[in-house]
């Protein structure tokens, strides 16, 4: 059973060794913490002790977090996560939330077997009408004589395979999907939800929960090209006599921008193109191997080239093409061992020389192990590799597929990325620059996919739905 969500969130905390009552303020996503006796009020008030906290420099330069823990009102156990730069109005301190998680009282924060989460990207992921069968009875003349709604007797869970989380902890992930009836309403009485499930290897506590927390909202983000994802509830279960018990939740602030376009559900890769490949894109999250700078605020976002944007999605291709096929990708044993022998040159030289030599020494060797193909070469390079995945969009937006209409789009990506890098912004730019990077966005994601092991043919429909492409695949 579900931990039921506080009307208000309010009861005690545990600061400086002292029971403070607390309430949360949804609003701006905070607690204020109330002093408990007029005697700690009158200290916390005192003018001059609260500008001589205020003048205490911060470790490392930065605002650090601190947890609070306690217990609310109705007997949860509770622990925030709060920055540690309260304000202070009149001795009533305030503290902004990173997150915060609760519990039924006979469990810890450190005994987690797994969570679910639920939202509009999981349901759009894996669209929960598998949990439903409709039955239509017809009449005469065609005409609807009775329609039936009702749960399906097939298997609705499905294996999305698993990951490491970090060294000795691992995360098994799973979709499922479930119907509800809403008694006492006449709309939507029956309806359905999907759920991802991740069951750990171990018990983990909540620092490890919001990391894996994180790589499902990371995941998100990558198959909806969008930040704007949002969940509705992640909620924790323990073991109890062998069984699930979703007895804690955990918090994060909402998102403030939804996405309310009418075609959302259609824009995402789903379930269907990753399946159990899903696991690998976490595995590539976790190891720091994809970037989110160049992804939309929103679906209607896309429409927008700024230079910064653009800049950002092809230091993304770059980036992912140096992940996944390597620094010197298709150059030659000469190639590579000559470079070898001359980075072992110059290292020589640098061990031997002091001063400014051994620097520039240093410097001449970072350049020359850097080398690598330029833009151009490493674009035709993922295109020609993943040829069977981008010959359709290619084909549909370039009026063909040759190796003059390759080798064009190449040239203007490669000028399009140099000119911006190197602030050179005397080129003009026009509508077929926009679809040039239009194709790198696709191409992105195409090696990405494909280094996922997902086949070719799903790649191809997974672009074709998140790019809203109208061609035949």
């Amino acid at each position: 059973m579900s931990v039921k969500k506080p009307e208000r969130l309010l009861g005690y905390l545990k600061y400086n060794d002292i029971d403070y009552p607390f309430e949360f303020i949804e609003e701006d996503f905070s607690i204020v913490l109330y002093p408990p006796n007029l005697e700690e009020w009158e200290e916390a008030a005192d003018i001059f002790a609260f500008f001589e906290n205020l003048n205490k420099p911060k470790s490392g330069g930065w605002i650090k977090s601190i947890k609070l823990e306690g217990i609310t009102s109705e007997h949860y156990r509770i622990v925030f996560s709060v920055k540690d730069s309260p304000s202070n109005y009149h001795g009533f301190k305030s503290y902004e939330v990173n997150w915060f998680y609760y519990c039924r009282e006979e469990y810890g924060f450190d005994q987690i077997e797994g969570i679910r989460v639920s939202g509009p990207e999981v349901n759009y992921f894996f669209p929960p009408q598998i949990a439903l069968r409709n039955d239509v009875k017809f009449g005469e003349d065609n005409y609807i004589e009775k329609m039936t709604v009702s749960t399906t007797d097939e298997e609705t869970k499905r294996d999305c395979g698993s990951y490491s989380v970090k060294r000795g902890l691992s995360a098994a992930i799973e979709l499922d999907a479930f119907a509800t009836m809403h008694y006492n309403t006449a709309l939507n009485p029956i309806d359905a939800a999907s759920y991802m499930y991740f069951t750990f290897s171990k018990p983990i506590g909540v620092d490890d929960l919001t990391t894996v927390v994180y790589h499902a909202r990371c995941f998100l983000k990558f198959i909806t090209y969008r930040n704007n994802v949002s969940f509705n509830a992640i909620e924790a279960f323990y073991n109890k006599e062998g069984k699930r018990d979703f007895a804690g939740t955990i918090v994060f602030p909402a998102n403030k921008e939804e996405e309310t376009h009418k075609k959302a559900a259609d824009r995402i890769i789903k379930y269907d193109v990753l399946q159990s490949k899903t696991a690998n894109l976490f595995k590539a999250i976790k190891l720091g191997k994809m970037g989110y700078a160049h992804i939309c605020n929103s679906i209607d976002d896309r429409r927008h080239f700024s230079s910064g944007r653009m800049i950002m999605i092809m230091s993304e291709f770059e980036r992912e093409f140096r992940n996944i096929y390597g620094q010197d990708y298709d150059r030659s044993d000469l190639y590579i061992s000559t470079k070898q022998e001359i980075v072992e040159i110059i290292e020589e030289y640098r061990k031997s020389h002091t001063g400014d030599a051994k620097k520039y020494a240093a410097s001449i060797k970072k350049t020359v192990s850097n080398l690598d193909n330029s833009y151009a070469q490493n674009v035709e390079k993922a295109i020609h590799d993943c040829e069977a995945i981008i010959k359709p969009f290619i084909s549909r937006n370039y009026g063909g597929y040759t190796d003059e209409i390759i080798s064009a789009i190449c040239g203007r990506v490669g000028e399009i990325r140099n000119g911006i890098a190197h602030s050179k912004m005397d080129f003009k730019l026009d509508a077929i620059h926009l679809t040039d990077t239009k194709t790198i966005e696709e191409l992105t994601y195409a090696i990405r996919l494909k280094k996922a092991g997902v086949p070719d043919d799903k790649v191809r429909r997974g672009i074709k739905e998140l790019f809203n492409e109208n061609v035949a695949i």
